[in-house]
């Protein structure tokens, strides 16, 4: 099907839109405080010294000289050796320096979370696991391995109820 054309004004009727006028921003000047001027009297300025440079004149006969460009190559970079994880060196630093650093730090936290446990249990007259993982935010296997330790070094006492273990409590000695 082709379009009826009939319909279609002719270019010359056509009127294109014209664009509304745009208002042009007006630009007032800003105000400006007006500074008193100054009670003492005005000082003459007195231009800075001119320094005159000779400047070398050139005869006819001679081409301008240019200077010469001197390139120096610079020292190539040392090239570092390839980093190896396991060096004898780096593995003997390792183990005898920050190993037992580490190994210290880790039981000097342990020992304090022993000492804290002993107060609790001396304050509150017992303690079970339960209140070892709330007050030292540990798992289970971690509160257990803490109260076992604090039994066999005769700090607490274990004492369970007859009829399972689910009720098992810890006294300071």
């Amino acid at each position: 099907m082709d379009p009826d054309l009939s319909q279609v004004p002719p270019p010359e009727d056509i009127v294109e839109p014209t664009p509304a006028p745009v208002a042009e921003p007006v630009l007032e000047p800003i105000p400006t405080p007006i500074e008193e001027p100054a009670t003492t009297s005005p000082q003459p300025i007195e231009p800075p010294p001119v320094v005159s440079t000779p400047v070398p004149v050139e005869s006819q006969n001679e081409a301008p000289q240019t200077p010469t460009p001197i390139f120096v190559n610079p020292a190539p970079a040392p090239v570092p050796a390839p980093f190896n994880p396991h060096s004898a060196e780096r593995i003997d630093y390792l183990n005898n320096v920050l190993r037992p650093k580490a190994i210290a730090v880790r039981h000097a936290k342990v020992a304090e979370h022993l000492d804290r446990l002993v107060a609790h249990a001396r304050e509150k007259g017992s303690i079970d696991h339960k209140e070892v993982r709330l007050l030292l935010i540990v798992g289970k296997a971690t509160a257990t391995k803490y109260l076992t330790t604090l039994v066999e070094q005769g700090r607490l006492v274990r004492e369970e109820k007859i009829g399972g273990h689910h009720d098992v409590r810890y006294h300071a000695v």
